[in-house]
């Protein structure tokens, strides 16, 4: 798992990390893969978002974590 993207955000709990994941080709369907994760004082969420290629999973994933 390699990570392209991060970013600490400013809450007024705390900071926020977020960060995503370099889309990864599933074998089985030839969809792409993104995880990501959201870690701050109030919140801990991991994820996956699957897209039809890549700039479209990395698109996806940017929209759920808004």
């Amino acid at each position: 798992m390699t990570i392209c993207a991060r970013r600490t955000l400013e809450s007024s709990y705390g900071p926020v990390a977020v960060w995503i994941t370099v889309p990864r080709e599933e074998t089985e369907t030839g969809d792409f893969l993104c995880d990501y994760g959201i870690a701050g004082p109030r919140t801990q969420r991991r994820g996956s978002v699957m897209g039809i290629d890549a700039f479209q999973a990395l698109q996806l994933t940017m929209e759920r974590i808004g």
